[in-house]
C-alpha cells in the first residue's frame, strides 16, 4: 500500500493548525486539540499500512489533545497505539496514570478510555495502531495506558521503524506475517513489565507458555495449569474473567497462526491438511469447519482471499 501524507506545509499559516485538528482526529480518533502558541503550526504525518497494523510518522509542534468519556464511548475501532519516542516527548495520561516515555521507551495507549495527550515542544514519534483485540488477549494487565522498556523495546522499535520505511516493498502475505511478528514483539515488551497482580501474573505466565506451545496437540487447560504450577480450577477461573476459556482462547490463537501461515507465499506448496497438524490440529474436517467458522471462508481458498479476510 503507498504511502499516505498529510502535511500543513503548504497550508496558509493561519489555517494550519486548523488542518492539524482535522488530520489528527481522522486519523487517531475524535479528540479536542488545543494549541500551546499562536502563529504557525507545523505539522506531518506519514501513514503506511502492514496488514492490520498502521504505522504513522508523525512530527507536530507543541499542543495538547483530549479524548472525553463520550468520545471514548464512540469509539467504534478499538485500537491500542504503541508511541516510539524519536525526538522530544509526549506525554498521556489515561485512567489515572501518566506515562512519559523516553527514547528508548515505548508507550501504550487505548482509544476507547478518555485521555488526554501534552506535548510540550515540537517531537518526532513513531505510532503503530494495532486492533485491540490482537494485543488484549495476550495481555493479563488490561489494555491500556502502560509504558515499557529493556531490550525488546529497542527490537519493537528497530522492527517497526523497517516496516515502515519498506511497506510498500511487501506483497499482502509477507504484510501480514510481518504484522504478527511485531505484534508478537509488542507482546513480550509489555507482558513482561513489572507491576502485575499476583493473578495477572500467573496469567501472563500462562499465556507465554501456551504461545510458545500451541502446536502441541496435548496442550490443553490440564496441561496448561500444571506447567504454571496451579489448579485447572484456578487457570480457569482467570481466563473466565477474561469473557472466555482456556479451550477457546486456545483454538482462537491457533487459528490464527494457522491463518497466517496459510498466506505466506513460502507456503504455497505446503498442504492445508500440514499446516492445521502443525498448529495443533489432529483433524483436517474439524479444522476447515473451526477455520471456516472464524474467518468466513475455506483455508483451501485462503491464499486467494482479499486482504480484508486477512486482516480479520
Amino acid at each position: 500500500m503507498p504511502y499516505r501524507t498529510w502535511s500543513s506545509e503548504p497550508i496558509a499559516a493561519d489555517d494550519q493548525f486548523a488542518f492539524w485538528q482535522v488530520a489528527a482526529n481522522g486519523l487517531f480518533g475524535p479528540m479536542t486539540v488545543q494549541r500551546a502558541h499562536d502563529g504557525p503550526f507545523r505539522s506531518r504525518i506519514v501513514q503506511a499500512a502492514v496488514g492490520p497494523l498502521t504505522l504513522s510518522s508523525v512530527h507536530a509542534d507543541s499542543h495538547r489533545s483530549l479524548r472525553s468519556e463520550s468520545m471514548a464511548a464512540n469509539d467504534a475501532d478499538g485500537m491500542v497505539y504503541i508511541s516510539i519516542p524519536q525526538a522530544g516527548l509526549v506525554s498521556g495520561r489515561q485512567s489515572s496514570r501518566v506515562i512519559t516515555p523516553r527514547l528508548g521507551w515505548l508507550g501504550m495507549l487505548s482509544s476507547f478510555e478518555p485521555l488526554t495527550l501534552f506535548a510540550d515542544a515540537e517531537f518526532r514519534q513513531l505510532v503503530i495502531g494495532a486492533p485491540a483485540e490482537l494485543v488484549a488477549s495476550r495481555l493479563a494487565a488490561p489494555v491500556g495506558v502502560a509504558s515499557a522498556t529493556g531490550v525488546l523495546c529497542g527490537l519493537v522499535a528497530t522492527t517497526a521503524e523497517y516496516l515502515f520505511d519498506h511497506s510498500a516493498d511487501f506483497d499482502r502475505a509477507d504484510a501480514s506475517r510481518a504484522a504478527v511478528h511485531l505484534t508478537d514483539l509488542i507482546v513480550s515488551a509489555f507482558g513482561s513489565i513489572p507491576g502485575l497482580t499476583p493473578r495477572q501474573f500467573i496469567l501472563q505466565s500462562a499465556i507465554d507458555e501456551a504461545e510458545r506451545r500451541l502446536a502441541d496437540r496435548t496442550l490443553n487447560a490440564a496441561v496448561l495449569a500444571e506447567s504454571v504450577h496451579v489448579s485447572r480450577r484456578t487457570l480457569e477461573k482467570l481466563f473466565a474473567e477474561r469473557g472466555t476459556s482456556v479451550a477457546r482462547w486456545l483454538l482462537e490463537r491457533r487459528l490464527e497462526r494457522s491463518r497466517t501461515e496459510l498466506a505466506e507465499t513460502r507456503s504455497a506448496d505446503v498442504s492445508v491438511e500440514v499446516i492445521a497438524h502443525r498448529w495443533g490440529f489432529a483433524d483436517r474436517t474439524h479444522f476447515s469447519r473451526v477455520f471456516r467458522d472464524r474467518f468466513g471462508v475455506a483455508p483451501s481458498r485462503i491464499r486467494r482471499a482479499p486482504a480484508a479476510v486477512l486482516a480479520r
